[in-house]
């Protein structure tokens, strides 16, 4: 005998399920400066170097990244939790989200948090919206690691820790 599953999704079974799946979790950066957390990231191709972001479509750092034609993907390491709230706290300037934080400015001229376990520093090559949220493609047009190699922040069932 089967039983039929009622697996319809809603917004609150797909945010369920989503927690599931292990991800990484970064900031983005672009020029002003301004950013956000984001965990919606991923290579795309090595050849050549294109990763994408998934921005609300509304965010000011999208806006900012489609005016200056680049941004950065800041990776975080296991102790940049606090960071990483920081940067998702809603109703936080983006001034004050920078404050105290020590930056180098990547070739594009987009903010690179110093300390972050790695970073990508990209060029605008495509954008597209999908229903609430825009799709934003880079060229990868410089790379870089902490050579300390700390273990990734990690964000499952919606909590961030240490990989390890």
């Amino acid at each position: 005998m089967t039983t039929e599953l009622d697996l319809r999704v809603d917004q609150e079974r797909l945010r369920s399920v989503m927690a599931r799946y292990l991800t990484g979790v970064s900031i983005v950066t672009a020029p002003g400066p301004v950013g956000l957390t984001a965990s919606s990231f991923t290579s795309v191709s090595v050849e050549p170097p294109t990763v994408l972001v998934c921005l609300h479509a509304d965010s000011p750092v999208r806006h900012a990244i489609a005016e200056a034609g680049c941004y950065a993907i800041n990776m975080l390491g296991g102790s940049q939790a606090r960071l990483a709230r920081r940067f998702a706290q809603r109703g936080l300037d983006h001034a004050e989200r920078f404050r105290w934080l020590e930056l180098e400015q990547g070739i594009t001229g987009s903010p690179l948090i110093v300390g972050a376990a790695a970073w990508l520093d990209c060029r605008l090559q495509q954008e597209f919206e999908v229903a609430t949220h825009a799709i934003v493609i880079g060229e990868v047009l410089a790379a870089g690691a902490d050579p300390c190699g700390e273990a990734p922040l990690a964000f499952h069932e919606r909590a961030l820790g240490p990989l390890r």
